[in-house]
């Protein structure tokens, strides 16, 4: 019964095609799972010995960054996402069912930041797949992500029209590109343009119908990981303009900039990153009258603009205009590859006001009305390994620093040689019991340098 209750549910509740239908399976005020439908054995949220079970304590948050989606562009499921994370602990605690409407035949960005749930730390190198069409939503657009193909998605079982992976940047991004095909492929109609971007899509019928794309992240399972929904509703825009309003905006989007990994004043975010990354930027064009996205129109972006320092290629303060158009939901994206071999020293913390003179400041503008956030990245080098000798009776200690990930090789007169290779950069200390005589201590660092001491052992 569990089993087929969830079925049903899910395929109903998360499709739009047919979420509006419920109130002709079950009276509106019940159209979500009750209690009773959803209450298991060891009762909600909680395992059998009465503990948070793995659905109330994700590991990840896997939140949408890119399109900016808002109160004024999109609709939020508050029903959805507690009954689904509560009554039912079918996904992740925290989870988020977005909407929005975006216009037949563009190209999309959408982009998912991963950070710790605990520490809210991004986290880079992990892989992040996307069910794209996913499985009970019904979906029914004929789109491709990333260039592979996506077929529609299951309404009744949980085969999703394709799954993509990537991996984490150094910033925790996780970036798709959602490219329209069209609606016909698997008999989807788009709507007419929506008369308000922050309604909930309308009761699919004869005269209302719908071509869509339902979009879940994942890395871990879909009941354990923190993760958003999204939705593209995709309309007929023929004989829309895209003219850029008196009261445009150009947000910084990602990488995600919050008071403890970042330095903010006024329209400019400062941040930091490692010397020799690749850095994305992600800024969300719209109306900051309307909170409508600027769709389809052209944009300018100085990538290393007036007055930067680094090298992102054409040498060390060499700027690159970029030019293009926003895609269908006002996004814009650009990359940077710094070329720097020598930074600025390691912040002391991330959130500190930067002094150092190895920076690129990344400028985006549509026209001369516009009010665009600038993201200036000061570049940092790790600090290398070091190695300091020292001794006390017949015990020679080499204390080696910054070393996490380096091999360090040892060799001490009359001793065979050693190689070790600490797990932290915090003071790593190596004894070596010795005999009387005079020993010559040698530590070869990799990724740093060589220490050579003499030390008479009485």
């Amino acid at each position: 019964m569990k089993t087929s209750l969830k079925k049903t549910w899910v395929a109903l509740a998360t499709s739009a095609l047919t979420v509006a239908s419920l109130t002709g399976v079950v009276a509106a005020a019940s159209a979500l799972p009750s209690d009773a439908d959803c209450k298991t054995a060891t009762g909600y949220g909680l395992d059998p010995a009465g503990q948070p079970n793995a659905n109330q304590t994700p590991q990840y948050a896997i939140k949408v960054v890119a399109p900016l989606l808002t109160s004024k562009n999109s609709y939020e499921d508050t029903g959805l996402e507690a009954n689904f994370t509560q009554a039912c602990n079918w996904f992740g605690a925290g989870m988020r069912f977005l909407q929005t409407y975006v216009p037949v035949n563009t190209n999309n960005t959408l982009a998912f930041q991963v950070t710790d749930s605990k520490t809210g730390l991004p986290k880079a190198g992990v892989e992040v797949t996307l069910r794209a069409n996913k499985g009970y939503s019904g979906s029914n657009a004929n789109v491709t992500v990333n260039g592979l193909t996506v077929k529609n998605g299951s309404q009744w079982s949980a085969l999703d029209g394709g799954r993509i992976k990537v991996t984490t940047d150094s910033n925790g991004l996780a970036i798709f590109t959602v490219n329209f095909v069209d609606c016909d492929t698997y008999g989807g109609i788009p709507r007419a343009k929506p008369l308000n971007f922050n309604r909930k899509p309308a009761v699919v019928t004869t005269d209302s119908p719908d071509c869509f794309s339902q979009f879940l992240p994942q890395i871990n399972t879909q009941s354990t990981d923190n993760a958003d929904f999204v939705e593209f509703h995709y309309y007929d825009d023929t004989g829309t303009s895209y003219a850029v309003p008196a009261t445009a905006k150009i947000a910084a989007a990602a990488p995600v900039m919050t008071a403890d990994n970042s330095v903010h004043t006024g329209s400019v975010y400062q941040n930091y990153a490692q010397i020799g990354t690749t850095n994305t930027y992600l800024f969300s064009a719209f109306d900051a009258t309307s909170g409508l996205p600027i769709r389809n129109t052209a944009y300018t972006v100085h990538a290393n603009a007036t007055g930067s320092t680094a090298n992102i290629g054409g040498g060390a303060g060499v700027d690159a205009t970029l030019t293009g158009n926003t895609d269908g939901l006002g996004t814009i994206l650009v990359r940077n590859v710094n070329k720097d071999t020598v930074g600025e020293a390691m912040p002391s913390a991330f959130n500190v006001a930067p002094t150092g003179t190895v920076f690129s400041r990344v400028v985006p503008s549509m026209t001369a009305n516009d009010t665009a956030d600038t993201v200036e990245t000061h570049f940092y080098a790790l600090p290398k390994p070091s190695a300091v000798v020292t001794s006390a009776g017949k015990v020679i200690t080499v204390t080696v620093l910054n070393g996490k990930g380096h091999k360090a090789t040892i060799t001490i007169t009359g001793l065979k040689a050693a190689s070790k290779t600490a797990t932290s950069d915090a003071a790593t200390a190596y004894k070596f019991t010795v005999t009387k005589g005079v020993k010559t201590v040698k530590v070869v660092l990799a990724g740093g340098s060589t220490v050579t001491k003499k030390i008479t052992v009485k």
